[in-house]
């Protein structure tokens, strides 16, 4: 039985659950999953009530922040997520209690795994490319999908990682951070993609 725990934010989430896999013996089926967002952000971005930075769930401490940066490089959290959702500003310019949660970054979600976990030096490229490509393709049981290999759909992203930009929306809880790569082009059964 595969299982996957989505949206986890807290280093004792990840305990548990590695501990329910040395008990079960069910290594490999067993998925843990954090968004981007709680590997580069933390609490401190929701002071002022500043609701660019209300998602869900919560963002935490610092310490919580490495120690989730740290499981993803020892293999234990092995699929990522943007947490996209995208919200029109009427829905967060509110009072803080009131505001939507929810982040709008689908569009530099590739640039954001590659900033930290990449040029951080947490991963190596071929790792990188295992967490966003391979492990969610084998989760969804997609047997074809995933690599670059015979036999594998030609399902390709062409990413620049020399390129750099500025997140220039002062909605976004990025606002004025460097974003290293970009993607230039997508293929999907070796055919572009035009987006």
């Amino acid at each position: 039985v595969k299982a996957v725990f989505l949206g986890l934010a807290t280093q004792r989430s990840v305990e548990i659950i590695q501990q329910l896999k040395v008990a079960t013996k069910q290594k490999s089926e067993l998925y843990l999953q954090t968004s981007i967002h709680h590997l580069l952000l933390t609490e401190t971005l929701c002071n002022y009530y500043n609701t660019a930075a209300k998602i869900k769930p919560p963002l935490k401490s610092e310490s919580t922040r490495k120690a989730l940066v740290k499981s993803v490089r020892k293999g234990e959290i092995t699929l990522l997520t943007s947490l996209q959702s995208e919200k029109s500003l009427a829905q967060k310019d509110l009072a803080f209690e009131e505001a939507a949660f929810g982040v709008d970054m689908i569009e530099s979600f590739m640039g954001l795994c590659y900033t930290l976990l990449v040029k951080m030096e947490h991963l190596t490229l071929s790792e990188f490319s295992k967490i966003l490509s391979f492990n969610p393709a084998n989760v969804l049981g997609l047997a074809n999908k995933g690599l670059i290999a015979q036999g594998y759909d030609a399902d390709l992203v062409l990413f620049n990682p020399k390129e750099t930009s500025v997140v220039s929306n002062i909605e976004s809880p990025y606002y004025d951070s460097i974003i290293h790569g970009q993607v230039k082009r997508v293929f999907v059964g070796g055919k572009e993609v035009v987006f």
